[in-house]
């Protein structure tokens, strides 16, 4: 028969070997989990670089050509108001000429009576 020692012994075994085994299976579950983050911070760097050399460039890129854009339409604005000023004043003008030329015919008519 096995006495207390020998039961001891043997709890102290299987606690030993549970703990193997436990070890060992938590081990082999981590080992893939270990994998995909090497892979995913990889990917992580490849997305950081991308924003760096590419967009970030892009982005540049489209910033110079909008301040070209905005000068642009400055001058363009800066021009139809120019050009709105000059119909403005054409029209006064031409106005300002149909009622010196009334005004004229008005005078040779009296004059001519």
């Amino acid at each position: 028969m096995l006495d207390k020692k020998d039961m001891q012994m043997l709890k102290e075994m299987m606690e030993t070997t549970v703990k193997e085994t436990v070890e060992i299976t938590v081990q082999k579950a981590i080992e893939p989990l270990q994998k995909d983050i090497c892979d995913l911070k990889e990917e992580v760097n490849g997305v950081k670089l991308h924003l760096e050399n590419v967009t970030d460039r892009n982005i540049s890129i489209l910033a110079e050509n909008h301040g070209y854009l905005v000068k642009k339409f400055n001058e363009a604005v800066e021009a139809a108001h120019n050009n709105h000023v000059n119909t403005v004043q054409t029209s006064y003008l031409i106005e300002h000429v149909a009622n010196l030329e009334n005004r004229m015919q008005a005078v040779e008519k009296n004059m001519a009576l």
